[in-house]
């Protein structure tokens, strides 16, 4: 009978080309297209801010959802508000994109 070896290095199924991805699999490719590193920095930059924004309105939304919820009013189907755990992961995903936006030189996106 054949016995697992668990000594083996755990190594990805799927072969890596350095390519940043999503969680859904999607390629991101921003910084790819720029040429001088200083393109490459506003690249990342860029991608943080959007980052950035896209949790914000996921949060705003949800909160906006709930407010709705409190005061018995009608709401659009597959609506749904983040529950207090996911909201504390974007929160903290805000916080530590910024932390990095400042390590890359620029200035904070998000004041305290």
């Amino acid at each position: 009978m054949a016995t697992p070896d668990h000594t083996a290095l755990a190594r990805s199924s799927v072969p890596s080309d350095d390519k940043p991805t999503n969680p859904l699999g999607h390629p991101f490719f921003l910084e790819e297209t720029a040429e001088e590193p200083r393109q490459r920095l506003a690249a990342k930059h860029t991608g943080i801010a959007m980052a950035i924004n896209t949790i914000s309105c996921l949060l705003a939304n949800s909160e906006t959802f709930r407010e709705t919820q409190a005061h018995s009013m009608p709401t659009e189907p597959g609506q749904w508000p983040l529950g207090a755990l996911h909201t504390e992961g974007l929160f903290a995903a805000i916080y530590f994109l910024s932390q990095y936006a400042e390590l890359l030189g620029h200035e904070p996106l998000v004041r305290p």
